[in-house]
């Protein structure tokens, strides 16, 4: 340890032996032991005392409500803002593309289901053909 290094400790950390880095802190107790007359430390010591006794001024009100406002919005606000922001986006490219795409997804939707639910050509064919032996099964089991 050397004069640099304490000063450096004391400017960082200040005069409390607890706040100094554990690796360093008994070569720095160790090496103000035989420097008791140090005058940097006793004014860290000084300063040290002051800010302890110092009180934390208390938030203006204002401020206070702001800060709970925003941790506990009201459902309704939230909910719309979450709606807004997640239809318009935050960029220029999700402003302009998200309410056209949110927009074309029923189409696209409505355009795939009733190409699933149309029979093609030979569907209708075969159940024809289908619907006709099973009458006339059913006829000559009637006829029996």
């Amino acid at each position: 340890m050397n004069l640099q290094r304490f000063e450096q400790l004391i400017a960082a950390y200040g005069s409390q032996a607890h706040h100094w880095p554990v690796a360093e802190r008994q070569a720095a107790l160790s090496w103000l032991q035989q420097q008791p007359d140090n005058a940097l430390y006793c004014q860290a010591q000084q300063l040290d005392m002051l800010l302890n006794q110092s009180v934390a001024p208390l938030p203006a009100p204002q401020l206070y409500a702001n800060i709970l406002a925003k941790i506990c919005p009201t459902p309704f606000r939230d909910g719309y803002f979450y709606l807004c922001h997640w239809l318009w986006g935050e960029s220029q490219w999700q402003h302009c593309w998200r309410p056209a795409l949110l927009l074309g997804l029923p189409l696209l939707l409505g355009l795939f289901a009733s190409g699933l639910s149309t029979p093609s050509v030979e569907d209708l064919l075969w159940l024809d053909l289908e619907q006709s032996w099973v009458l006339m099964m059913a006829g000559h089991e009637m006829d029996l």
